[in-house]
């Protein structure tokens, strides 16, 4: 590569790690990158343009992951297994595939802004996993647990020129690098015919599904995407587009019975089938990612047991800064599930950004009246504040007055079908989050096997939906048990080692103990509606 690189050649490769078995983009890996940030920082090109690509497919040509996500082995790949997938992709129509390419960025440029990043917080910056660390503070503040200011990873010795490749800038750089691609890639995918039909059908959460019912939400979600900028890989009547979207998906996914005018729409109800269609909703999730997280914490806020659509009488309130704090700690449990921000940014500026587009589009609105009415009782509280200090012979008061504190919003109710229908987008994540922190209960007096702990999460996870206390089959996934199981780790809740070649999984010292443990449960219950 250095040779081509040298060479001006263009090099063209996927970026390592990107693969999921969930139709997520994953945390990526930095190996082919760092050889081209090596060759820039050791002079031997002056610089080189990175050109994101994004791959739309409308249908999988490869075959499903569905094995793999039940529990499965990887089957192995032998040359008549690969000669019969060649034949079996000819026989049937995959539709289309888009490419989408972004906008081209210098990797000087980068380097040059990431050395000033570097500079303006005096050579210490927090590395990729601040955003777990604060949000672990806030989660953990009820258990009584302590961050120890070791924790958070400080980068230190800021001479990029002085190349040193194992030093921590370096591969922070490049992991920032990689971040940045992987953030383009998502931001610019286009979403098919088949991605936003299945992204319907699972928000609806039925067996079956009138055509014209369908075929307007499919309509208002395409307009939605659009208007936040995302781009569509078809054309055409969206009653035509959702037919050929459920011929695409085949029998063994969706039904259509009847004719056009009053047909239905069914889905098979295997926890198979819905593995597979969250396999393709997961694009448009993936771009939703920040919106749904502020429904669901908005409806969690606004009114704790929110099932149904409200009444007209029915008034759902929410206090704006509650809701990004809480939303800001929901997303930095599911970063391992999406790209929030790009390294350039930061999850609550990107929050922000997501709220005030929610407001424009007339989710909610600010209530004025209401906010006189807090600032009102502020100022009472405020004097009483400097009255009680006074008389305990203080001269001084700290107690400031934080306007932001008290914006109140009111939901929309003609836009609260779709805030239910975002939040419930993310359910099946946060329902196996949930399940995975309950049964670390198991982990309390001895650590176990990985293997054989998460063998128990599945077999809890199945039991719950045999008997209807879980409702979303593709919960079940191993791929979010293994992120779910990277983000507790990453937040010191457990610890996962090899020991006899073999892989173990325990808990730390701190989350030993039963009653912290349990607050530490209870806190991921909270988001789950």
């Amino acid at each position: 590569m250095n040779e081509l690189l040298k060479m001006n050649e263009i090099v063209e490769f996927y970026i390592e790690g990107g693969r999921s078995r969930s139709g997520k983009v994953l945390t990526p890996k930095t190996g082919l990158l760092s050889i081209v940030v090596d060759a820039y920082l050791q002079g031997l090109i002056d610089d080189c343009y990175i050109v994101p690509i994004s791959l739309c497919y409308e249908k999988l040509v490869e075959g499903d992951f569905v094995h793999e996500q039940m529990g499965g082995g990887k089957e192995k790949e032998t040359f008549t297994s690969a000669l019969l997938a060649v034949f079996k992709c000819l026989q049937h129509s995959h539709g289309s595939v888009r490419v989408d390419v972004a906008q081209p960025f210098s990797l000087k440029e980068f380097v040059e802004n990431y050395k000033l990043r570097l500079d303006s917080c005096d050579g210490d910056v927090n590395d990729d996993e601040e955003n777990y660390y604060s949000g672990r503070k806030k989660v953990l503040k009820a258990s009584g647990d302590c961050i120890n200011s070791s924790d958070n990873c400080e980068l230190s010795g800021v001479n990029l020129n002085a190349y040193d490749k194992d030093d921590a800038n370096i591969r922070s750089l490049v992991y920032d690098l990689a971040q940045h691609i992987s953030h383009d890639q998502c931001r610019i995918h286009s979403v098919s015919s088949t991605h936003l039909l299945t992204f319907v059908l699972l928000i609806s959460n039925k067996k079956s599904i009138n055509l014209d019912e369908c075929v307007k939400k499919f309509s208002e979600y395409k307009e939605y995407l659009l208007d936040l900028g995302h781009c569509m890989s078809f054309s055409g009547d969206d009653g035509d587009v959702v037919l050929h979207a459920v011929h695409l998906l085949g029998l063994h996914l969706l039904q259509f019975i009847g004719d056009i005018n009053s047909g239905v729409i069914s889905i098979n109800s295997s926890t198979e089938t819905h593995i597979e269609l969250s396999y393709y909703a997961s694009t448009v999730i993936m771009l939703l990612a920040s919106q749904c997280v502020l429904a669901h914490v908005i409806c969690l806020v606004g009114r704790q047991n929110v099932m149904n659509v409200p009444t007209d009488s029915e008034v759902i309130q929410f206090n704006k800064d509650e809701v990004l704090e809480e939303a800001t700690l929901m997303a930095s449990l599911l970063q391992n599930e999406f790209i929030f921000f790009a390294p350039c940014s930061s999850l609550e500026s990107s929050l922000k950004a997501t709220f005030s587009n929610m407001l424009s589009n007339d989710f909610f609105h600010k209530k004025a009246e209401d906010f006189e009415e807090m600032e009102d009782e502020q100022s009472t509280k405020e004097r009483c504040m400097r009255m009680a200090m006074y008389l305990e012979g203080e001269e001084e008061c700290e107690y400031t007055y934080k306007e932001d504190h008290f914006e109140v919003y009111q939901v929309n109710n003609m836009k609260m079908e779709r805030l239910l229908e975002l939040k419930k987008a993310l359910n099946p994540t946060i329902e196996c989050y949930c399940v995975v922190a309950m049964n670390f209960i198991n982990l309390i007096n001895e650590d176990a096997i990985e293997s054989e702990f998460i063998k128990n999460v599945r077999n809890d996870m199945s039991q719950r939906l045999t008997h209807r206390q879980s409702f979303y089959g593709e919960s079940i996934s191993m791929e979010t048990m293994n992120n779910s199981l990277k983000t507790y780790e990453r937040l010191n809740v457990v610890r996962r080692y090899k020991a006899a070649n073999l892989r173990f999984i325990g808990l730390v010292n701190d989350f030993t103990n039963h009653k912290v443990l349990c607050n530490f449960i209870q806190h991921i219950q909270s988001f789950l509606l």
